[in-house]
């Protein structure tokens, strides 16, 4: 059976020895075909459509020459749109100087502190059932922490979800 971990296994090899990275497959199965989603991007820098096209071309080789791949299938590469979670240090490092939308995890302990009065959760402080949630330009990326122009210092592993904001 053909899973999303041997998919990922397949098509790994291809970006070795390259700042690209695979950050996404998705594996979906209908009557008449299969179908993949691979979403891509570069550790520095955007990545072209040239380059998608390029690993496209060689994506479908790899997947051509496995027994297990069926040989009716659809290839979506893609790099990742503003609607990505950012999730590796690198990809926050691409985006300092950006406006980020981010939900942070209470502290260790946060549970055993007086829950936040109405007032405080309007003004965005977390308690022990409610992350909290702020939007603020990123400004430096390092050790595992995120700096915010409004002074707010991160932990990644604190946060649950951010993504770049959209301007509009």
């Amino acid at each position: 059976m053909l899973t999303v971990e041997k998919v990922e296994s397949l098509l790994r090899p291809v970006l070795a020895g390259s700042e690209l990275e695979l950050l996404d497959v998705k594996l979906m199965s209908g009557k008449a075909r299969a179908a993949f989603v691979v979403v891509i991007d570069h550790r520095h820098r955007p990545i072209g459509v040239d380059e998608i096209s390029a690993l496209s071309r060689r994506f479908e080789d790899v997947l051509d020459m496995d027994e297990h791949v069926p040989r009716r299938y659809s290839l979506d590469v893609t790099s990742p749109g503003v609607r990505h979670p950012l999730v590796y240090e690198w990809e926050y490092a691409k985006n300092i100087g950006r406006r980020l939308v981010v939900e942070v995890a209470p502290e260790q302990g946060a549970g055993e502190q007086q829950p936040a009065t109405g007032e405080e959760k309007q003004r965005g402080r977390a308690t022990a059932e409610q992350p909290e949630s702020f939007d603020a330009e990123l400004t430096d990326v390092s050790g595992g922490r995120l700096t915010f122009d409004n002074g707010r210092v991160v932990p990644i592993e604190r946060v649950r979800r951010a993504r770049v904001k959209l301007p509009w």
